[in-house]
């Protein structure tokens, strides 16, 4: 027989049949009849919910036991009856822990002082979690009370009955302020009947100490309690020899060793102590029994689990489980690590951390914990069972919103999310938020716009689903929303999840503390808390399918349940709970694990969802006013509690991505001129000169509708630049879809101006004002460089992006150009570094990450055809010594091989026959000539060979073969040997996409459209202030609207907006007259139209 199960827990054996040599109990009597009979007794819908309440429980058991609970399922059964009995009268279950008696007296080894610290406060959340999961099964949950043993065995161990007091009143003074209502205290007092005051206060707690010793041993005592007899009893001795092994350190301070006290007597009184904690321990299990018969017994200790449930109080592996033992340590992923003071205190790697003026618990030493130093600095916390919380140092009013280091909370929140900012924003202004949105990354909008306002629309989904109800939500990430289209390996289009990477959020107004929680769960915890039968091993291969006619009816297939994060490259669960029709009222959600039956699908997504809802893995965020929160949309999993519906509660939310350079292009000390960014900048005058390091699409922001002079870039990255494609446009011309190239940047042909490499350059920016420029190569891509600026006494070095590897940065260093500033004759005012991924991620040379892939090809034979995905600019010396190591040249694609040709180049004198290269590995890449012969390069148009890297999306036939063997770059190895995967960022999966935007350089434009909309009889008066809204902000950021346009679709909700506008103005009334912004009055609003849209608009064709 076993427990009736509750979704995603196993079942627990309770009874096991006889062997068939003795003789059964069913030849004396009828069981049958015996089975009908009990069954029409008991309530089975009470026994149900009993055995899944016991499951919890079970879950919080101590990991390790030397005799593995041997005896659990008599246990099993006799707390399933107590638990029974009290769900079926409808009570709260009780249960008793006897525990948290005081300090280890060992404050220089073991613990970090006399009162509780985050230790403790650690335990308290894990015990309050457990009985909140109880109540997530059954509402009238349960309630823990903790016994303290402290007054029984303190004397014994020196330790005074006023460090008990103090301690047991700091530990409910703890569960007080941080709400852990689920949570009862108990003394030694409420076990024994003394005359004293129902209310004790110190002083007579300790004058009355040893009266309630005497007492307890005096009631409770076993007359013939003999050491000999009862350390025959197997749980006895389980708990004596706990007793010995943290003794041992306990009163090494106590009871130190010297010439009177040698190792061997410390021991012999040390099990002297150890048998009189047994004898009073026995005495005070007795009282414990007596005064709370009904309750489940918890005990610290391991046990054969016959008479009590050996459970963890801390959420950790080590062998350190009681908190006024050990020292707790927070890595930065969330992870606990419980050990001996000493221990932390040699770790270079840890740091102290106080609170309340005490030592409290160490954390793992980052520089994501340290901003804002000049307004007194923050407070990191970390949060149980996930996330940090940041707090202004010296009180909310002592920060803003814009004091807030958006660059370290992203970090921060890509390893351990939710990161909680509060008292940073104590009166929320949207417009406020999204600005600072900016800061954290690229904002994504919405169907509908950039912030979601997360409230009770009651019946109006606005197309998602339950997320504007007050309704319970499934588990997601937030992935179904945002699709597109996209060309598969075999030129196929699919719809894919295109989630974005973070989400922001603001809380707009407080919400009760009991309702409307946000969920966020962590796939480091879910991972850790999977059924033994299911691991993130068994997930990483499988994938999963998702439909709803929500979210434009999405229907996904192939989804990976298991993908690798992009900076960390550790696994993370990406998956959506299933959500029938019988859990919500609006649309259901089928999710079904391919390649699995039916059964076999729901048991992995119940064993999923069960981790998920885990107390030891879910957060519940409880909203207060100004809540600032930022997380990770990849590593976590989340989901909203209900609530009151038509309750106050709102919520701002916000999505972005990372911006990969965030850098706003501004020079402070050279505000004349702008680098890697082109766009109109609110407050900004427009630049005098432009700089650009190189051609990923991060760094290319607004080039394309640049209002500047000239911008100055290498010779290779300006050869590129003007001949580079989107990526729609580049695959339909390869298709014959289109007749011409579109080329993105051929118009800006005369603004590009080239600068050779390590020869000082004086630019002119106005007449008397000038400045003296150096490029030096960046080590990152063909043309990729960085910039010396010299002037006005003034130097800065901006970097772009770089690989700095100690060759590079040693030449660099000898560079004539740059000695006097090596030797430090001169200083750099400023270096401007790239600090977008800014993590400490070991990454192999570029030389250390070849040798290790010619090594794993080299294993393959010798007729094996590879394709390389070379996403983007930056993987040339890879080809070129995959080209020489297997003696054959690479194929690509027409459209890469014309870019590489245009970096060779023949002279353009007359009659000459000469060439050049204007890109290190150059003539690698496309061959030269040596007199009059021709000497190829590495790259190929034939696709007869056994290297390829032609595009995806436009493949030869011999790179789709199904026995081609892909080589998928890997960007680092982590410490823990997980691959960090090349995702494509910064130019790469997504570079140079097709992006459609909507500019404005005048302000008169703005108003010339504004004007146009509203006198449109085809744009309602809602749609037109809508429109307003989505120009306004986009004028106030500064920056471009991306519409996300593909050549027949508008894919967002601004877009769709914006999309009638637009169809309104080609069919006006003729008899309206409108003025441009030069007050030319014309009668056609269509050729009106034409003027705005060349003007101002779709910088992409359409």
């Amino acid at each position: 027989m076993h427990i009736a199960t509750g979704a995603g827990l196993e079942p627990v054996g309770l009874w096991q049949a006889p062997s068939s040599d003795v003789k059964s109990a069913g030849e004396a009597f009828n069981l049958e009849s015996l089975s009908v009979s009990l069954l029409a007794a008991v309530d089975t819908t009470a026994l149900d919910v009993a055995s899944k309440i016991l499951h919890i429980i079970y879950r919080y058991r101590l990991s390790r036991s030397p005799v593995g609970q041997s005896k659990v399922d008599e246990g099993a059964l006799k707390f399933l009856a107590v638990i029974y009995g009290h769900v079926r009268a409808g009570e709260a279950v009780p249960m008793c822990l006897p525990a948290f008696p005081f300090k280890s007296p060992n404050t220089s080894v073991k613990v970090l002082g006399k009162l509780p610290d985050r230790a403790e406060e650690l335990a308290l959340a894990h015990l309050n979690g457990l009985c909140n999961a109880i109540a997530d099964v059954y509402p009238p949950g349960a309630k823990l009370t903790i016994i303290s043993d402290g007054l029984v065995y303190n004397d014994l161990l020196g330790v005074p009955d006023k460090d008990v007091w103090a301690y047991g009143e700091a530990l409910r003074a703890l569960a007080v302020e941080k709400g852990y209502d689920n949570i009862l205290f108990s003394r030694l007092r409420d076990l024994v009947s003394i005359a004293l005051p129902e209310q004790l206060d110190e002083m007579t707690y300790v004058a009355n100490a040893s009266n309630f010793r005497r007492t307890l041993l005096n009631t409770f005592s076993c007359p013939d309690w003999v050491w000999k007899d009862v350390s025959q009893s197997e749980d006895v001795c389980l708990t004596y020899r706990g007793y010995i092994k943290f003794l041992e350190t306990d009163l090494a301070d106590v009871y130190p060793l010297h010439q009177g006290r040698s190792k061997s007597r410390y021991k012999r009184g040390i099990e002297y102590i150890a048998k009189e904690m047994m004898a009073r321990g026995d005495a005070f299990a007795r009282a414990v029994h007596q005064k709370y018969k009904d309750h489940v017994r918890l005990s610290i200790h391991p046990s054969t689990g016959a008479a009590k449930v050996s459970i963890s109080l801390l959420p950790t592996t080590s062998m350190y489980t009681t908190p006024w033992h050990c020292t707790v340590g927070f890595k930065l992923d969330g992870t606990v690590v419980s050990g001996m003071r000493s221990d932390f205190d040699n770790d270079s790697t840890m740091e102290l951390v106080h609170e309340n003026g005490r030592p409290s618990y160490f954390r793992q030493k980052s520089e994501l914990f340290s901003w804002g130093e000049d307004k007194g600095g923050v407070t990191c916390e970390p949060i149980y069972p996930s996330g940090w919380i940041i707090r202004p140092a010296n009180g909310p009013k002592a920060m803003t919103i814009d004091d807030v280091d958006a660059n370290k909370v992203r970090s921060l929140s890509e390893i351990n999310s939710p990161v909680i900012m509060r008292g940073f924003f104590n009166k929320p202004n949207e417009d406020v938020f999204v600005e600072k949105a900016k800061q954290f990354g690229e904002p994504l909008p919405w169907k509908f716009g950039l912030v979601l306002k997360v409230k009770d629309h009651g019946a109006d989904t606005r197309g998602l689903n339950n997320v504007l109800s007050a309704e319970w939500m499934p588990f997601h990430y937030d992935g179904l929303f945002k699709t597109e289209k996209k060309v598969d390996d075999n030129g196929q289009e699919t719809l894919v999840s295109t989630p974005p990477q973070f989400q922001f959020f603001a809380g707009a107004t407080p919400s009760p503390r009991h309702t409307g929680f946000t969920i966020f769960s962590s796939s480091t915890m879910v991972f850790k808390h999977l059924p033994p039968w299911i691991t993130a091993e068994n997930l990483a291969g499988k994938t999963w399918s998702v439909s709803t006619s929500s979210f434009d009816q999405t229907v996904l297939k192939g989804l990976p349940l298991i993908t690798t994060h992009p900076t960390t490259g550790k696994p993370c669960l990406r998956y959506h709970e299933p959500w029938p029709q019988s859990k919500t009222k609006f649309e259901p959600t089928i999710v079904k694990i391919e390649g699995h039956d039916d059964v076999e699908s729901a048991a992995i997504c119940e064993a999923i969802d069960s981790a998920l809802h885990d107390r030891r893995v879910a957060y519940f965020h409880i909203w207060e006013k100004g809540d600032l929160v930022v997380s990770d949309n990849i590593l976590m999993m989340h989901t909203r509690s209900d609530f009151n519906a038509g309750s106050d509660r709102e919520l701002w939310r916000i999505h972005f991505d990372h911006s990969m350079s965030t850098f706003n292009g501004l020079v402070a000390e050279f505000p004349d001129i702008r680098i890697d960014f082109f766009r109109k900048l609110e407050g900004a005058p427009l630049p005098l000169a432009c700089f650009l390091s190189h051609v990923h699409s991060d760094h290319l922001a607004g080039l394309d509708s640049l209002w500047s002079p000239f911008v100055y870039c290498s010779a290779a990255t300006r050869a590129i630049l003007l001949r580079l494609e989107r990526y729609p446009c580049r695959i339909n011309y390869a298709q014959g879809i289109l007749e011409a190239r579109q080329q993105t940047y051929k118009h800006l042909g005369k603004v590009l101006k080239p600068l050779p490499l390590e020869t000082p350059t004086i630019i002119e920016l106005q007449p008397g004002h000038h400045i003296q420029v150096t490029l030096f190569d960046a080590n990152h891509c063909p043309g990729a460089v960085m910039f010396l600026i010299e002037g006005d006494g003034k130097a800065v070095m901006y970097t772009g992006d770089i690989r700095s590897e100690p060759w590079f940065v040693n030449t660099l260093a000898r560079n004539p150009t740059l000695i006097e500033y090596a030797c430090g004759l001169k200083t750099l005012d400023k270096i401007y570094l790239d600090t977008s991924f800014i993590h400490n991620v070991p990454f192999q040379t570029k030389s250390d990450g070849i040798a290790e892939l010619l090594r794993k090809v080299s294993t393959y034979p010798d007729d094996t055809v590879f394709h390389i995905q070379a996403w983007t600019y930056g993987y040339e010396e890879v080809w070129i010594a995959l080209s020489k190591a297997l003696k054959c040249p690479i194929h690509v694609d027409d459209y890469k091989m014309r870019i590489y040709n245009a970096l060779r180049s023949r002279s353009s004198e007359k009659q000459s026959t000469a060439e050049f290269h204007i890109a290190a590995g150059a003539a690698a890449l496309t061959g030269h000539m040596c007199g009059n012969t021709p000497h190829p390069g590495c790259l190929t148009s034939d696709q007869n060979v056994r290297l390829h890297s032609c595009e995806k999306g436009n493949m030869c036939v011999e790179a789709k073969r199904p026995g081609v063997v892909r080589i998928q770059p890997i960007v680092a190895r982590l410490p823990g040997g997980e691959k960090l995967l090349e995702a494509g960022v910064g130019g790469g999966g997504e570079d140079l996409k097709r992006e459609a935007e909507l500019a404005f350089h005048l302000q008169e434009d703005l108003l010339a459209l504004l004007e146009l909309i509203s006198s449109s009889d085809a744009i309602s008066e809602a749609e037109q202030n809508e429109i307003r809204v989505i120009l306004g902000n986009m004028v106030a950021s500064g920056r471009n609207l991306p519409l996300n346009l593909d050549t027949s679709t508008f894919r967002d909700g601004q877009s769709t907006v914006l999309k009638t506008a637009l169809l309104a103005l080609h069919q006006p009334p003729s008899s309206v007259q409108h003025k441009t912004s030069n007050n030319l009055t014309v009668g056609s609003r269509r050729y009106l139209h034409r003027v705005t849209i060349r003007r101002l608009l779709f910088r992409s064709s359409i």
